[in-house]
């Protein structure tokens, strides 16, 4: 299984029309990522990682290529579909949180329950307990967002990406809203979530951050320059 190909990418376009102009931001890209991979996707900005963070996530549509998530062509999959598989295979950590501003720590961790359609919710709000004192949060579960300092907001984000036990964990610039003690704790959590086996992309435009992938892949002008391990 650790073997298998989770995202294949072959000849991936992506454009924009801005008036009479077209502004190709990703141009051609050919990427496979394995299960059980730790990969940074590493660039200047403008080089187009975020927009393939975007395109390799399901949360952006492609403008020609193809794009293979476990297997299956996405473009195959209706817009419900492809939300569903969101929500039950991908976690995404944001470097703005992304937290609802008058909700606690467990309740925005709740929220990919409350989209999956399942009903079980004592055992969520029990999982969503566990993976908040996984992250060190135990004597935050009642606090807002306002009443949390960055690094722990997005501990709380970590905690909500991972609600559903997705198998790929997306994070972009994870650590860039953050001083440095909380952004090399979040590297510890994510550098953990790999060892547990997820598959963990991240884009960042840090060196220090990418060094801690065991593969990275760099980006400059819409285009892979380097893939190396």
């Amino acid at each position: 299984m650790a073997n298998n190909i989770v995202l294949e990418l072959q000849n991936i376009v992506k454009e924009y029309q801005l008036g009479d102009n077209t502004l190709r931001v990703l141009d051609g890209i050919n990427l496979k990522i394995r299960e059980g991979e730790l990969v940074a996707i590493i660039g200047p900005s403008g080089s187009g990682k975020s927009t393939m963070l975007q395109i390799i996530g399901l949360l952006d549509k492609y403008t020609s290529g193809d794009l293979k998530f476990l297997g299956k062509d996405t473009l195959k999959y209706s817009e419900v579909e492809l939300a569903k598989l969101r929500n039950e295979y991908l976690g995404f950590i944001f470097q703005q949180f992304n937290l609802l501003p008058k909700t606690s720590s467990v309740e925005n961790v709740l929220l990919p329950f409350y989209y999956s359609g399942k009903k079980n919710l004592i055992e969520a709000r029990a999982r969503a307990v566990s993976l908040l004192e996984k992250v060190g949060l135990g004597s935050r579960l009642s606090n807002y967002p306002n009443q949390l300092s960055g690094g722990q907001q997005q501990r709380v984000a970590i905690a909500r990406a991972l609600m559903n036990d997705p198998k790929i964990i997306f994070a972009d610039e994870p650590t860039g809203n953050l001083d440095s003690k909380s952004g090399a704790e979040v590297v510890s959590i994510l550098k953990g979530l790999h060892k547990d086996g997820k598959t963990v992309i991240i884009v960042t435009h840090d060196p220090a951050i990418a060094k801690m992938a065991e593969r990275q892949v760099k980006m400059f002008d819409g285009k892979i320059v380097e893939d190396s391990k």
